[in-house]
């Protein structure tokens, strides 16, 4: 159950099936035009070069890449689509998927470097876990379960939030343990997304099934546009408006709402 391969191809006639729960180590390339089957074992790449995969479907996937200094030359980097319906574990190197990739568990170890392409969407219906490091380039993560979520604090360029939970409550939501960091746009979808104290966004948008639910006496701040057409929860915490002119439209009930300026500014309600 520990097979080792530099390089592995298969054919379009071809079948790899390793025994089920197997683990088998890549320290080169992958490609696959024909079938693998991963039965419930684990994939890790763990060379010390450039690797590249082709779109697959994993049930855990490890990248383990020692390369000194990982970048986008030197990273282990798909050229379709990765599915990953278990765990994808980064601990050491720089993983580099396409969009589309679609993930359970995500969980960034120390040393390991997670940087999907530039504008990437990518899926993420299970729990997010990092204490490497996360590039989210111009892309949007999207946390689409359909049972309770977690996240540690994070820094996302668009995140949104799509849990379809049938009664979503505090118990089962999308829950950060630590701030939360969105540069553009945090979208509401489906489901509850509470974010701790703290946290920073630019645009919200919460969509007519979606629920903004800071934690209790959270500060949030938010330096560009609200949109309410679903529910947000205030509890007793304070939202502060710091950008410049911004606007915000919909129905919201603010416990505290404060806007933040150092010259004249304009806030426009709708």
């Amino acid at each position: 159950t520990a097979s080792v391969f530099k390089d592995i191809s298969i054919g379009a006639a071809g079948i790899l099936k390793p025994d089920s729960s197997a683990s088998i180590t890549v320290s080169g390339n992958w490609s696959n035009s024909g079938t693998f089957t991963h039965n419930s074992g684990t994939v890790q790449f763990n060379g010390s070069t450039a690797q590249a995969l082709t779109g697959d479907t994993f049930y855990n996937l490890t990248i383990n890449n020692s390369h000194a200094a990982p970048d986008d030359t030197n990273d282990v980097d798909s050229s379709a689509a990765v599915t990953v319906t278990n765990t994808l574990t980064v601990s050491d190197g720089q993983f580099q998927p396409t969009t589309a990739s679609s993930f359970k568990d995500i969980s960034i170890i120390a040393t390991g470097i997670f940087k999907a392409d530039s504008s990437a969407n990518i899926n993420v219906s299970g729990n997010w876990s990092k204490t490497g490091t996360f590039t989210p380039n111009t892309g949007t993560v999207t946390f689409n379960g359909a049972v309770a979520q977690t996240l540690t604090g994070e820094t996302f360029y668009n995140l949104t939030i799509n849990n379809t939970y049938t009664t979503p409550d505090d118990s089962n939501d999308v829950d950060s343990s630590a701030l939360v960091t969105v540069t553009n746009l945090l979208t509401v979808t489906d489901g509850q997304f509470q974010p701790t104290t703290a946290s920073v966004f630019k645009d919200i948008s919460i969509g007519a099934n979606g629920i903004l639910k800071a934690d209790s006496s959270a500060n949030i701040n938010v330096s560009g546009n609200w949109a309410n057409s679903g529910a947000f929860t205030a509890n007793t915490g304070t939202v502060t408006l710091n950008g410049t002119n911004q606007t915000i439209s919909g129905n919201s009930t603010f416990y505290n709402l404060t806007k933040s300026v150092t010259t004249a500014r304009t806030l426009t309600f709708e």
